[in-house]
């Protein structure tokens, strides 16, 4: 069977992982984009020592898109880039799987990241091409369902939701704002993904933007009903990480490990109980080649869900309290 055509526009920090994922999926990578020719030099090394990349790295996207005709195109550059580079790659006639945030751009007003966000979703509509963002926490929901069924039994519905990611960032700590844009988009994800259908009542929010740590309560009102959800962020100078979720009580912890072939995996637990999986991002890339390939797969985070979950981030910025 013919191999899709990938191409990853970012390929030096987590583009660099999309890539692998994209290889171990089936599709063959056949082109990144980068800022220069020594990044890209650079870039590819790692890529073939990841998995033995044999394509080519670019430092000009019209080029690439001109000369790969790419049928997917991951967009993992800097966020303030992605309405270009999306709809750039839109234009040429590829998939877009973009990572999250779907825009955040410090330089302009947050409102104005909503314009830049439903023209990337509006146009993928308009071009029938298939779009979605990488907030990979979604895909936890059918696992997080099996574990919470195998402790507590049959499903409740959801009268409350708790989401904490403690993290250590890799490239300097993460602030304000920053913090907030970067790392809700994962659990907002998966609120929208176990409570479908809802958005959240401002006139409930309590919650504030602090130097190293977000504080988001509020209820989030979906066809099932009401649910007061709480969203807690802190980005670590020391200590072990934290990444915790759940509704009604029952929160679970998300690891990862690698299995006998070296491949990363995930797994959820809670007390003695475990439910494992693979890589949620594995999860997501996977489905979304499927889908592509009219293979039956899902888009876990789609266009109008993007845009919803953007629209979500820019509400907490608009009612928090800086502290």
């Amino acid at each position: 069977m013919k191999k899709t055509r990938v191409a990853v526009i970012g390929a030096s920090g987590i583009g660099q992982h999309h890539a692998r994922w994209y290889h171990l999926s089936g599709a063959e990578v056949v082109a990144f984009v980068g800022t220069s020719e020594a990044s890209c030099a650079k870039t590819a090394d790692a890529l073939r020592n990841s998995f033995g990349f044999a394509g080519r790295g670019y430092w000009d996207l019209d080029e690439m898109l001109k000369r790969e005709h790419p049928e997917v195109v991951a967009v993992c550059s800097p966020t303030h880039l992605h309405r270009e580079h999306a709809v750039a790659a839109l234009e040429a006639g590829a998939h877009v799987l973009c990572e999250k945030p779907l825009v955040w751009d410090p330089a302009k007003d947050p409102q104005a990241w909503l314009v830049d966000g439903r023209a990337m979703v509006e146009r993928a509509s308009t071009l029938r091409r298939v779009f979605g963002m990488t907030p990979q926490v979604a895909a936890v929901a059918p696992f997080y369902w099996q574990l919470y069924e195998k402790v507590r039994g049959r499903r409740a519905p959801v009268r409350a939701f708790h989401g904490e990611f403690r993290n250590k960032s890799r490239k300097g700590r993460k602030r304000y704002e920053e913090l907030w844009c970067d790392v809700s988009p994962h659990l907002l994800a998966l609120l929208m993904e176990l409570a479908p259908g809802g958005e959240m009542d401002t006139g409930t929010f309590k919650g504030r933007l602090s130097e190293y740590e977000n504080l988001a309560e509020f209820d989030w009102v979906s066809p099932a009903g009401r649910c007061a959800a709480r969203i807690h962020l802190v980005d670590l100078e020391e200590g072990a990480p934290v990444r915790c979720f759940g509704v009604n009580g029952f929160v679970a912890g998300w690891d990862g490990y690698r299995d006998e072939g070296g491949i990363f995996r995930s797994v959820l637990k809670y007390g003695d109980a475990e439910v494992r999986s693979d890589d949620f991002l594995h999860i997501v890339i996977a489905d979304f080649l499927s889908c592509v390939r009219g293979e039956g797969g899902r888009v876990w985070v789609d266009g109008p869900t993007s845009l919803r979950n953007l629209e979500t981030q820019v509400q907490v910025l608009e009612k928090a309290e800086r502290a």
